[in-house]
């Protein structure tokens, strides 16, 4: 035989035959029998066993073996599917094993992990067809026409009802994370934003349209990475509480504000908005002389003429209102006692004149009845309401307390300040506190917390845009 194989024929002959009596069934169940024995007898050794399975793993990294094997496996449940016993068996197994909560969060992660490879090979595949085809410049154009359809409109009608839905509610939607205003666009309902419980904590309880909470996408963006928005309320970007003490006039407010801004502020020509024109100066102001020269009065609702100038010399004022002098010297007073920035400026206001006022009109009285009251007698008339325009005693007519009214009070006077004069203006770089001690009824005489009190640093430029968006 040996001799014979030797021959390129005879082998070839050899093959043939075997490769015949192999087709056959009854041969090929012999040769597996015979394998099969031979296997088992050698699986007995626990070497050729450890062999066998290291084979077989490295056999299962390659990806030919791994789809092969599930081929098969499908070849064989697709054979198996066709009886119902099995088809009833595998259903039985599944609900068994679904009992079990960890099997069934198993196969939830299965599930989204398919998903998303799904997802991304579809988006691979959109992009590519996309890509290929925006070639031509017909599609473009096509695009471009069917956006500007969807947006604005076929016809001029349609146009002009979208815009007109559109601009029919302004920006009064709030965020709860930043308490900007935004439109409803820009927004999004907080019960259907997918972020984590720890995000929504970095939200507050603000509500606006339809008494729920809403989220604009800039917020929105920043929880859904979980971290801290820039502009949110959590990062110390907050307006202080403003008492009602500071609810002044803008001339009551440049009274008892420590720097003024002069500045040129012109009306644009399209829309009406506010605009700064050329530079501005920033001038400090000693309050100490203003204050003094205001009027006292008692009634809070009394006004007085003021103008304010940058030189006394000069006939053209800078800003000239009617101004309550008892509303701006309470609001000095709040700031002294809650402001640093003014508590540092040592600021005296006379509490006096009320008592040298009543003790003044005491006096005139006494010289001129001969008779002294009392702070009972004078707190009895000041509760009593009863007014008679006659006299019983003589009959005279008109008010008789005429003579302790204050007739020397002028309403026409004008009162003219001018605290700038003199003084030498002060750059904005130098001047760090200059946007607070300017405004002291939008600052409440309160500073900014500093990037290292937040947790993300914010920007100057944010900030401006923040404070418009708020205003």
């Amino acid at each position: 035989m040996t001799k014979a194989r030797q021959n390129k024929e005879f082998r070839e002959s050899e093959l043939k035959a075997k490769q015949r009596s192999r087709e056959q069934i009854d041969t090929k169940q012999k040769e597996r029998k015979s394998t099969l024995k031979a296997k088992t007898k050698a699986r007995q050794n626990k070497e050729f066993r450890e062999s066998e399975l290291k084979a077989k793993q490295r056999s299962r990294e390659e990806l030919e073996t791994k789809q092969k094997e599930r081929k098969s496996t499908l070849k064989a449940k697709i054979k198996a599917r066709q009886r119902k016993e099995y088809c009833d068996l595998e259903i039985e197994m599944k609900r068994l094993l679904r009992k079990n909560p960890l099997q069934l969060e198993k196969e939830r992660l299965k599930k989204q992990e398919n998903r998303k490879v799904h997802r991304q090979m579809e988006r691979c595949r959109d992009k590519l067809s996309k890509a290929t085809k925006r070639k031509t410049f017909a599609l473009v154009d096509h695009e471009r026409l069917l956006n500007k359809k969807r947006h604005i409109g076929c016809t001029i009608d349609e146009s002009i009802v979208k815009f007109h839905a559109r601009v029919a509610n302004g920006p009064i939607y709030a965020c709860s994370c930043c308490h900007q205003t935004w439109f409803r666009k820009s927004v999004v309902q907080l019960d259907k934003a997918h972020i984590t419980l720890e995000s929504r904590q970095l939200c507050t309880d603000l509500t606006s349209v339809d008494g729920k909470q809403w989220l604009c996408s800039t917020c929105l963006a920043s929880l859904k990475e979980e971290k801290v928005p820039k502009l949110s309320v959590k990062n110390g970007m907050l307006w202080p509480k403003k008492p009602e003490v500071l609810n002044l006039h803008p001339l009551e407010e440049r009274l008892i504000s420590q720097r003024i801004p002069f500045m040129q502020i012109r009306e644009l020509p399209r829309g009406g908005q506010l605009s700064a024109k050329g530079n501005i100066v920033n001038v400090p102001v000693d309050i100490q002389p203003t204050i003094n020269a205001l009027p006292r009065q008692v009634d809070e609702h009394v006004t007085i003429a003021v103008k304010l100038k940058k030189r006394l010399s000069h006939k053209s004022s800078c800003f000239s209102e009617n101004i309550r002098p008892k509303v701006v010297l309470k609001a000095l007073k709040w700031l002294m006692e809650n402001s640093e920035l003014y508590k540092s400026e040592n600021i005296k206001i006379d509490e006096t004149w009320e008592k040298r006022i009543t003790e003044a009109n005491d006096e005139l009285i006494t010289e001129l009845t001969g008779s002294s009251r009392s702070k009972d007698d004078r707190d009895s008339e000041e509760a009593s309401d009863d007014f008679c325009e006659i006299s019983a005693d003589d009959g005279t007519q008109g008010n008789t307390d005429t003579l302790v009214d204050d007739t020397d009070f002028d309403t026409n006077k004008i009162y003219v300040f001018a605290p700038g004069e003199n003084q030498k203006p002060i750059s904005l770089y130098e001047d760090k506190d200059a946007e607070y001690l300017c405004f002291p009824s939008i600052f409440c005489g309160q500073r900014r917390l500093d990037n290292e009190k937040r947790h993300k640093n914010v920007h100057y430029s944010d900030i401006a845009k923040w404070g418009i968006e708020k205003c």
